[in-house]
């Protein structure tokens, strides 16, 4: 994404095809999809209804934060988009954060060292 002023869109996944804010738009709501049909329904089995409901409110605010169009570049040209973009970010580094610290704990699951590095 780079800096205001200083953008970098071509470190954007999909940038030559212009897809890249549809690619994740289409990701987000697949994880949201995923999340319903697994960690929502254990949490609300659990009596975990109000994190359930927190982070169901935080899976909409961030599919309603992606930014309109397809491509990322068009609004890396002004400090609105940037804005919109670092919203964005926000709302998906909660997520991350409250799955981790908030979820995980509440279902018995730990989130260790190795656990995120993809092996």
């Amino acid at each position: 994404m780079g800096k205001p002023g200083f953008p970098k869109p071509y470190q954007a996944q999909a940038w030559r095809s212009s897809q890249s804010l549809a690619l994740l738009r289409s990701s987000i709501e697949a994880l949201n999809a995923r999340y319903i049909v697994t960690l929502d329904t254990l949490l609300r089995d659990r009596d975990q209804s109000e994190l359930a409901d927190r982070l169901t409110k935080h899976w909409k605010a961030a599919q309603e934060s992606v930014p309109t169009g397809n491509g990322m570049k068009p609004i890396l040209t002004n400090q609105t988009g940037y804005r919109q973009l670092m919203t964005l970010s926000n709302n998906l580094e909660y997520l991350k954060i409250a799955l981790a610290d908030e979820a995980a704990p509440a279902l018995g699951m730990v989130v260790g060292f190795n656990s995120t590095d993809g092996d």
